[in-house]
């Protein structure tokens, strides 16, 4: 893992690049998998375009 201008790059050599995009794009799983996320919610879809409502939490 290294530093990238203002953010992080992380290499998962066990999953590929289509891997990683499906379980960034199913959102409404997220409370599932991510234990500090409590909602998430597609409220409009327009082609490739999500708005969505995400509720994140601690404790």
């Amino acid at each position: 893992m290294g530093m990238l201008s203002g953010g992080w790059q992380v290499d998962f050599p066990h999953h590929d690049a289509e891997q990683l995009f499906a379980v960034a794009v199913d959102i409404e799983s997220y409370p599932r998998f991510l234990p500090w996320c409590r909602l998430a919610h597609i409220r409009k879809r327009d082609g490739n375009v999500l708005e969505v409502d995400n509720l994140f939490g601690a404790g």
